[in-house]
């Protein structure tokens, strides 16, 4: 969505039942001040709208905050602005590959300690470890709904 030319590219991001436009140059403080970080925030990266959406209703009955990207393109700004508790990540996003998003994020000590769950359609379990990323577990698609919460409580904690 483009605003204007001031900014190049925002995101819509859901903190449960609140919507918060975040792009460059935005702050995200009103989120902070209405209360609604005080749960845990769960970042879930995925391009397929329909996953993205069931996992984050899920999440949210669940009790967690759910912030959504649609791609890679601002997981890394987005991590830093928001500090998730745990990182639900698509493999293959339209624009990047999961993986090296993962391996990114692994390698940077501010956000090495950030567990990161790795969700495929096409990929195995193997995938968690392909091209160094170092997830912490691997989600197969289409995903039992218990295997989901259990594994978001056991990360999230």
């Amino acid at each position: 969505m483009h605003l204007n030319e001031q900014f190049i590219t925002l995101e819509v991001i859901n903190f449960g039942f609140i919507s918060l436009m975040y792009g460059y140059g935005i702050d995200i403080a009103f989120a902070i001040k209405k209360g609604i970080m005080e749960s845990k925030k769960i970042l879930v990266v995925d391009d397929d709208d329909d996953i993205r959406m069931i996992i984050s209703l899920i999440l949210q009955e669940e009790g967690y905050a759910v912030i959504e990207l649609n791609n890679g393109r601002h997981v890394v700004d987005t991590v830093r602005a928001v500090h998730p508790d745990l990182i639900l990540l698509d493999v293959m996003l339209g624009d990047a590959d999961g993986r090296d998003i993962c391996k990114d994020l692994k390698n940077v000590a501010d956000t090495e300690i950030i567990p990161i769950i790795i969700i495929s359609a096409t990929h195995g379990w193997h995938t968690m470890h392909e091209k160094n990323c170092k997830a912490n577990n691997y989600l197969n698609k289409p995903f039992d709904i218990a295997d989901l919460v259990n594994q978001v409580k056991r990360y999230a904690a």
